[in-house]
């Protein structure tokens, strides 16, 4: 019938739902991020824009989760989502990898300082929504970037470049984003 049909539809959409967002957050998952990467590749070889993908991570995230459990941790996890997600154009993806780990897709690049005026913002927003619940811990970010399609053809090389990107941030203290480097896998220890 009509309705057993309705149901079946909503329960599909209800698990396709699941399949590709974050439990915690309703953020979009890696799932999803690697099939609006895909799209995006296809548009830029399309003669679209560029894109940067960057991701990040929290500083210190461990010590809200030690200091203030870790149901804090996930109300806090949720509240830097929810500030991000402000931060963001409606083109952009914010996605959430797991654990203190971001992921945000910027559409339509034109310089690498459009990448690093959006970085600039999306660090500042994370260090004002960091006074969390009134606790008085601050977090910061580490953010690395990787440009389609100069620092990666796909989704995989994209994620591992913007990665290593991400731990040379962390590296010179956090609360910083550093762009990838043709060299950095020769300089970065495995």
């Amino acid at each position: 019938s009509a309705l057993d049909i309705t149901g079946r539809k909503r329960t599909e959409g209800y698990l396709r739902h699941l399949a590709h967002h974050d439990p915690l957050t309703d953020l979009p998952n890696r799932t999803l991020l690697h099939e609006r990467m895909r799209r995006l590749i296809a548009r830029a070889r399309r003669g679209d824009q560029p894109f940067a993908l960057h991701l990040l991570d929290l500083d210190g995230f461990k010590a809200v989760n030690d200091l203030l459990g870790h149901s804090a941790g996930d109300r806090f996890i949720c509240h830097i989502a929810h500030q991000l997600r402000q931060t963001i154009r409606a083109e952009d993806t914010l996605a959430r990898l797991g654990g203190d780990e971001f992921a945000i897709l910027q559409a339509r690049v034109t310089a690498s300082d459009d990448a690093s005026e959006f970085a600039r913002r999306v660090l500042e927003c994370i260090a004002q929504a960091s006074d969390f619940e009134g606790s008085g811990l601050r977090t910061t970010a580490s953010i690395g970037i990787a440009i389609h399609p100069d620092d990666g053809m796909d989704g995989e090389d994209l994620l591992k470049n913007a990665d290593l990107a991400m731990y040379r941030a962390k590296a010179e203290q956090g609360n910083a984003f550093c762009f990838y480097a043709a060299d950095m896998q020769a300089r970065v220890p495995a």
